[in-house]
């Protein structure tokens, strides 16, 4: 009986330590494209949401309520043979204390999207390497989704998580076919988002993120106004920002997330 007892204590222990941070909802959209075998579509992105909803991505422990939300969507707008190219729209929200209203912390639509897939490949995500466009693009995303959730509750945590994305960037950057990874290609890519979050001159944008949810939204179910009042202090470390950054890419997709939520709360 004892030892049935600690079998089941190990097992749940073990079931903890390996439980991921994204709950992520994953849709492939290939209506675009005429003739093609659905079922390829289907198998990628089920393989998709396999790499990105049980790939461990960080070392800490997460209870299957606090993954975080977020999802991908994947719209093919072109295909050759075993090459295609479109679009990805990627979104994630935080929970607010003592309340069933989940905030919009990022969102973004990346239009730079090349990659290769053959129907029943392997999807798999390596460190330091960069095996395959999409995988490369999906764990850039979960790390900056990662990165900017964990901002949110404490300042500074997100930033193992941002540097993981960097590399990805300075690994991606080898791939001469794959868009989006290079400073010179556009003022708006996945190497300016994560540029601007490590960029130490902008680190009152983080500061912001975590006296907008954690001294603001966080604390309104019991002191509605105090909560109120530091959402325009986060609000005022943004200004401060913009009126020396203007054209600063993280801001504008920042703001862009929480807009709606703003006109909603004042």
């Amino acid at each position: 009986m004892r030892t049935t007892i600690l079998l089941i204590i190990l097992l749940m222990l073990t079931s903890v330590a390996k439980t991921q941070e994204l709950r992520c909802n994953i849709q492939v959209n290939a209506q675009s494209i005429s003739g093609s075998d659905r079922t390829l579509y289907n198998t990628l992105q089920t393989a998709l949401y396999e790499l990105v909803n049980n790939k461990k991505w960080t070392s800490h422990l997460f209870t299957y309520e606090e993954r975080i939300e977020c999802s991908f969507q994947l719209t093919i707008t072109e295909r050759s043979t075993d090459v295609f190219k479109g679009q990805l729209l990627v979104q994630s929200t935080r929970p607010v204390f003592n309340a069933s209203y989940t905030s919009p912390v990022f969102q973004y639509l990346d239009k730079e999207i090349r990659f290769e897939y053959i129907e029943d490949q392997t999807l798999e995500f390596i460190e330091n390497q960069h095996v395959n466009n999409l995988t490369s693009i999906l764990a850039y995303y979960a790390y900056i989704i990662i990165g900017m959730d964990f901002e949110t509750f404490k300042e500074g945590s997100g930033t193992t998580y941002f540097d993981k994305a960097q590399n990805i960037v300075n690994t991606a950057q080898s791939d001469n076919r794959a868009t989006g990874w290079k400073a010179f290609e556009s003022q708006r890519n996945r190497y300016w988002i994560v540029e601007n979050l490590t960029n130490g001159r902008y680190n009152d944008i983080k500061t912001s993120m975590y006296q907008y949810h954690r001294l603001g939204l966080d604390i309104m179910y019991e002191k509605q106004e105090d909560g109120r009042q530091n959402v325009v202090k986060a609000l005022e470390l943004l200004i401060k920002v913009k009126r020396t950054n203007p054209n600063l890419f993280i801001l504008e997709l920042y703001m862009h997330a929480k807009v709606d939520e703003l006109v909603l709360m004042f």
